[in-house]
């Protein structure tokens, strides 16, 4: 009996030894691998699955069908006389609605080269646009910056981007075409990039006269379709 209890305290020691030793060994023989995983797993999440540029942001902004949201304007004369208006805004892939609620009640509504305005009675002017080119090329603008059209915007404009933190960036843009450059100076777009959502949240535009027209943007959303009720803003009759 003392035997057997000799014999098992003798090979538990030996198992407790070997044990330690090939602990030991896989410590050695691993550790630089397993410091390097963990580094990885710890410090790969600070970093942003995409780089943060110009390409990106526009590249995101193509993806939204329609944008939906609050506005605020703020419009400066040349004289830096300011106007402040707010209200709810649409835009989608073919047109763009601004509806001021206060301080007087209107809408703007632009679509195939006509704008539809609607003043606080409730009457409606149809008129196209065809005819003039500032006119069409600064609506083609304005809907390709929030379109994402990267093309179309470097076509027209000398693009100055800068992240300004890890979830927000600053794009200013000077025309490069005469014809924009006659009415607007510049324009300066800040906006989020947060876990590969893309959103503008200020625009500010510069006009060749001295004036500005500056916009909040909030509670944005970008729904897949446009309800009935926001699609009957688009109408002409």
């Amino acid at each position: 009996m003392r035997g057997s209890i000799y014999f098992h305290g003798f090979f538990e020691r030996v198992f407790r030894h070997l044990k330690r030793q090939i602990l030991e060994v896989f410590m050695r023989k691993y550790t630089k691998i397993l410091v390097l995983l963990a580094v990885i797993f710890v410090v790969y999440p600070l970093f942003p699955a995409e780089e943060l540029t110009f390409e990106t942001i526009c590249r995101h902004l193509a993806a939204y069908k329609n944008t939906t949201g609050e506005f605020t304007q703020i419009k400066t004369s040349a004289l830096k006389k300011s106007l402040k208006s707010s209200g709810t805004f649409i835009l989608t892939r073919d047109g763009v609605v601004w509806k001021t609620l206060k301080p007087v009640p209107s809408k703007i509504a632009i679509i195939d080269a006509y704008m539809i305005t609607t003043d606080a009675k409730g009457k409606k002017t149809v008129k196209s646009m065809l005819n003039s080119d500032t006119f069409l090329k600064v609506n083609d603008i304005v809907s390709s910056l929030f379109a994402g059209n990267s093309a179309e915007i470097n076509k027209n404009f000398k693009v100055n981007f800068k992240a300004t933190s890890a979830e927000k960036w600053e794009a200013l843009l000077v025309p490069k075409d005469k014809t924009i450059s006659y009415a607007i100076s510049s324009m300066n777009m800040k906006g989020t990039f947060v876990k590969g959502s893309v959103s503008i949240f200020m625009a500010e535009i510069y006009f060749a006269d001295g004036g500005s027209l500056s916009y909040i943007f909030e509670h944005q959303k970008h729904p897949e379709k446009l309800t009935q009720e926001e699609l009957d803003e688009f109408k002409k009759d």
